[in-house]
Order: C-alpha cells, then sequence, then structure tokens
C-alpha cells in the first residue's frame, strides 16, 4: 500500500496460508517503486479518459499521427512537478479517428527518453462509465486484463488508515 500523495508506505507477503510478513528496508523500498510504476503505467492506460480531467493536467493536441493506415488524434497529457504519481511523465492518449475512442496511451519519460505504449480494447460499461477490459503493452507483448468491473463504494476493509 503506497500513499500516492504522501510517503506512507506499507508492504507486506502473504503465505498461501494468510500468514503476512512484514517487508522493511530495501524490500519495502522496492515493491513501493513496483507499485508506484504500476500506478503510472497500467491504471494510468486503463483510467486514462478520466486522466485527462485530472486537477492540474496540462492537455495539449499534438496533431495527427498515422501508423500504418491508421490514423490517431494525439492528445498529449502532463502535470506539474508537485504531482508527485505522475511528476516528470508525459502521457499521449491515441484517439481512433473512426471511433473517438482511446484505442492506445502511450508514456513517456523525457528524462530517460524511456517510452511504454499500450493498446486498449473490450471498453467495458461500468455504472455508467467505460473502462478498457483489456491492455496489451506494446513492446513486451503482455496482456492485462480486468473483469468484472464495478462501480461502487470504496470497500474500508481493504485498506488500512497510517500510523502517525
Amino acid at each position: 500500500m503506497v500513499e500516492l500523495y504522501g510517503d506512507y508506505v506499507l508492504a507486506f507477503v502473504e503465505a498461501k496460508n494468510g500468514q503476512k510478513e512484514t517487508l522493511d528496508g530495501r524490500e519495502k523500498a522496492v515493491a513501493a517503486e513496483k507499485l508506484r510504476l504500476n500506478f503510472q503505467l497500467d491504471v494510468a492506460a486503463m483510467t486514462m479518459p478520466f486522466l485527462l480531467e485530472e486537477p492540474g493536467a496540462k492537455l495539449e493536441y499534438s496533431g495527427e499521427r498515422k501508423d500504418g493506415e491508421k490514423a490517431y488524434h494525439d492528445l498529449r497529457l502532463s502535470f506539474p512537478d508537485a504531482d508527485r504519481p505522475h511528476a516528470g511523465l508525459i502521457y499521449h492518449a491515441l484517439v481512433d479517428e473512426t471511433t473517438n475512442m482511446i484505442t492506445r496511451v502511450e508514456v513517456e519519460k523525457p528524462a530517460t527518453g524511456d517510452r511504454v505504449g499500450f493498446e486498449l480494447s473490450d471498453w467495458t460499461d461500468a455504472g455508467g462509465l467505460k473502462f478498457p477490459a483489456t491492455r496489451k503493452n506494446l513492446g513486451s507483448g503482455d496482456l492485462a486484463k480486468s473483469s468484472n468491473i464495478r462501480v461502487g463504494d470504496p470497500d474500508d476493509t481493504l485498506y488500512t488508515a497510517p500510523v502517525q
């Protein structure tokens, strides 16, 4: 568990029998970094339509982009450095010109030149909101699939409040 806008981190591993062991030190730091990276990439790709409207977001039209015969509108999205979860990243929401749906998302880190792309498909309605149930990493080919997507009240039993 990582507090996105703060410093609180709780990391543990759970055995098959349900017993949990808290991680500390280097293991905790590695786990938190992996979680943050997953948030910046996969979760951002899945929730891109909503990220476009995030407070503080800077949205620019970068023009038309072609990939073979396919044409996209490139919406460039960035955030101020004070926005810790998204600082230093530029997101590109590529909107298919024929369907007007975001069908690709690219995340770039200009400081390192790293770039990751996702193809979005299987758009699913969840309480009037749409989410791409399938996200394909264009570099590795890995598929991330989500099922039973629902919108509702949070389950408070899934969260632990930070101890001050």
